[in-house]
């Protein structure tokens, strides 16, 4: 009988330890991307396009940490419960410089091979959006729209933010 008792406890705690993994982007659900994780603050003088390109190609050094040559930076998970899943990164960290750059991962799951619109804001930053390696054209300053492909199970994209004075962003596929 004990063992019964103790079943459902075990299960609550293993949904606890594992509910960060299990957090992903459905694009075919709900098209904000909410969970991102995101490292830095990077400095100008940091080789922030080569930590860029091994971060779209590789993803994260590790779980907890990302090192890049000697440059180790924290990675902070997180969900915006914000509408529309704004990312306020001047909150995640506090004493941002301007020129700062913070570069976001999400996770997207997508059910098929489909062609996406990518809808984004900059507030009080400005970005670049990699799509599964590829870099977006972020049509600003006209009516185009900028376009992008996913396949279906897993896209990793990555975001690059410039803060200008208190960063924030937020994007939707």
């Amino acid at each position: 009988m004990i063992k019964y008792k103790l079943l459902p406890i075990l299960i609550l705690f293993i949904s606890i330890c594992y509910s960060d993994d299990v957090k992903q982007n459905k694009i075919d659900q709900d098209p904000w991307i909410k969970y991102f994780s995101f490292v830095g603050p990077y400095k100008s003088i940091d080789p922030i396009d080569d930590i860029t390109k091994e971060i779209i190609q590789k993803g994260y050094s590790n779980i907890n940490k990302h090192v890049y040559k000697n440059i180790s930076k924290d990675i902070i998970k997180v969900s915006s419960q914000a509408g529309r899943g704004v990312q306020f990164i001047q909150q995640l960290y506090p004493g941002l410089n301007v020129d700062d750059h913070i570069i976001g991962i999400a996770n997207v799951f997508s059910q098929k091979d489909q062609d996406v619109v990518v809808v984004y804001g900059e507030y009080l930053s400005t970005m670049e959006i990699y799509v599964n390696g590829d870099k977006i054209n972020l049509e600003k300053q006209t009516n185009k729209l900028s376009r992008s492909k996913l396949v279906k199970g897993e896209n990793r994209i990555v975001v690059l933010v410039k803060n200008t004075t208190k960063a924030g962003f937020q994007l939707s596929i």
